[in-house]
């Protein structure tokens, strides 16, 4: 073997070697990017499982849950396109595509149950807020169904509305019970404000309309008595601009 079939050997071998390690290379990049991808569709879909069980027993209606499980579902299914030979994944999406069939559980046929103490219900409507984000967000996605995400949407923002007025009515009462007339009074006309956004004819709506008008004979018997009289002159001095529910009003 002569000194050029040498040469030429040890280069051939050299150019297989780096041929053979870049090949080794991209099949690692592109197995790295697999789990990448089959990662990111997985904490999607556990995102919304996670976000479907804290609301499961909360009346956050069937539309509303059909996007989350429609989310849920979509992420599952690309999480198999990228890797079908994955158990776990296909057992939760045959779970999710269950539900799908019926949306709808008991806790949508029930009312809201509301705390007594209003910062408790203005913690439920930060939890509320946020789904509703979540909600409008995944239900612009392409592959959803944007009339069901409107429909959910609307539900919530019922709830919502519910809420706030349930809060206007707790921190009045828990006013009056100050003597805090005059704030007491404020913070029930805006509970009537939130009320009238809202499905006059509801008989929801209307229940609680007849509360804030039930609440506001008391308050008006309790401020008649001289001691309340002179109560009411003392808070309507420091009173001052109130926002809907617990801070001052900024001045712009």
């Amino acid at each position: 073997m002569n000194t050029t079939t040498i040469v030429i050997l040890i280069i051939s071998l050299l150019v297989l070697g780096v041929a053979a390690s870049a090949y080794i290379q991209f099949r690692e990049q592109v197995k790295a990017e697999k789990r990448q991808r089959i990662a990111k569709y997985r904490y999607r879909a556990r995102v919304g499982q996670e976000l479907y069980d804290r609301f499961f027993d909360f009346p956050i209606g069937p539309q509303a849950r059909q996007v989350i499980l429609q989310y849920i579902a979509q992420n599952l299914s690309m999480a198999l396109n990228v890797e079908p030979n994955q158990p776990d994944v296909k057992q939760s999406l045959d779970s999710v595509n269950e539900k799908l069939t019926a949306p709808d559980v008991p806790a949508d046929s029930q009312g809201l149950n509301i705390p007594y103490d209003p910062q408790e219900i203005v913690v439920m409507m930060g939890k509320l807020k946020n789904l509703m984000r979540y909600v409008h967000k995944i239900g612009k996605m392409p592959g959803m169904d944007i009339n069901i995400a409107s429909k959910g949407l609307s539900h919530l923002k019922k709830l919502y509305l519910q809420l706030q007025t349930h809060t206007f009515i707790g921190v009045a009462r828990k006013s009056a019970d100050e003597k805090n007339f005059p704030q007491a009074m404020q913070y029930l006309e805006n509970a009537k404000k939130s009320l009238l956004r809202q499905n006059i004819s509801d008989a929801n709506t209307q229940k609680l309309l007849g509360r804030v008008e039930e609440i506001e004979q008391e308050i008006n018997a309790m401020r008649d008595t001289p001691q309340a009289e002179e109560q009411d002159i003392n808070e309507t001095a420091d009173l001052g601009d109130t926002d809907d529910l617990f801070q001052p009003k900024k001045k712009w």
